[in-house]
């Protein structure tokens, strides 16, 4: 069996779809006007724990938990209660291993940038693993 390694263009897919998936938990519906989306530059020889560090922090500064993330846990908790997910957060942390390359060890920093910031006990890893799983759906 060939082993199989993750091209630039795959790497670049990923940053592209990783970037899509922070901007589309932007307030930018409840906004009366018309913002910039921001643009960040990822470094992808950086560790990847560290790579969204950045855009996720400007994301909760700047539109607030309630307004980006809790969206999306909003969105999911209106069909799968919040008592199933946590039940189930054995079983959605073992999603990361779905994830090719290095986007699971990303989601896990992603999470621990949440966590520093104050808000990891309003988003598990496992959800933060499954709401990334169902965008690449």
């Amino acid at each position: 069996k060939l082993l199989s390694y993750p091209t630039r263009t795959d790497q670049t897919m990923r940053v592209i779809s990783s970037v899509l998936a922070i901007l589309s938990m932007a307030p930018s519906l409840s906004l009366a006007r018309d913002v910039e989306a921001p643009s960040f530059q990822v470094d992808l020889d950086a560790p990847p724990e560290g790579r969204w560090e950045a855009a996720t922090t400007y994301m909760i500064e700047s539109y607030g938990f309630e307004h980006s993330f809790q969206n999306v846990i909003n969105y999911v908790t209106s069909f799968i209660p919040q008592s199933v997910l946590t039940r189930l957060e054995p079983e959605l942390l073992d999603l990361l291993k779905l994830f090719p390359g290095d986007a699971g060890e990303e989601i896990k920093g992603i999470h621990a940038t949440i966590d520093t910031l104050g808000y990891g006990d309003r988003l598990s890893l496992g959800e933060l693993a499954a709401v990334n799983l169902m965008y690449e759906f």
